[in-house]
């Protein structure tokens, strides 16, 4: 998922037909999958309490993340359970829960995920964009309005968890990244 937003407001280009529908598309997708944001931004301390005193409550709201944000349909899940049992362990164990959910808590108040108008970022950026994440990967349009893009790699049949789901081609994406200038 691409969480940064480029700039769309006055005293920028105009949006592409392309672009408007992508928005639109991800817009449809976020309102069945982004109650969690909405929790996290504004009762995250409420959520904290519930997360950190329960196991079973910890481990319910990862896995439901995990189950649908990966392949709802699939007979097996694409990781292993002792995967997926280390990921709730490691906030169970560090009672760090609270702190991953503040994250939008403060992108909320502010503001922080889009960028100012005619700002654009300059140090080399890369995409490695899974095809059925949160929302639909973005037009090349889109991507460059954030800035400096240097490269785009699109993994279609990859969903969100895609360092855990395709650790391979995830690997190899951000080693070639980096070693790109090294060529």
């Amino acid at each position: 998922m691409t969480p940064l937003c480029p700039a769309l407001g006055p005293g920028e280009p105009p949006l592409t037909p392309e672009k408007a529908a992508w928005i639109e598309t991800a817009g449809r997708r976020m309102q069945q999958e982004d109650a969690y944001q909405h929790v996290h931004a504004t009762k995250s301390q409420t959520l904290a309490y519930g997360l950190t005193d329960s196991p079973a409550g910890l481990a319910a709201w990862i896995v439901e993340k995990f189950h649908g944000w990966s392949d709802p349909a699939a007979a097996e899940p694409p990781f292993s359970l002792d995967a997926l049992l280390a990921n709730i362990t490691l906030y169970w164990l560090t009672g760090r829960i609270n702190s991953s959910t503040w994250l939008y808590r403060g992108v909320r108040e502010e503001k922080s995920l889009a960028l100012p108008a005619g700002q654009r970022l300059t140090p080399p950026l890369g995409f490695l964009l899974p095809g059925h994440d949160l929302r639909p990967p973005p037009p090349d349009g889109m991507l460059r309005r954030l800035g400096n893009v240097v490269e785009r790699r699109d993994l279609p049949a990859a969903r969100h968890f895609t360092a855990m789901q395709a650790p391979g081609p995830f690997v190899a994406a951000v080693r070639d990244f980096f070693r790109r200038d090294a060529r």
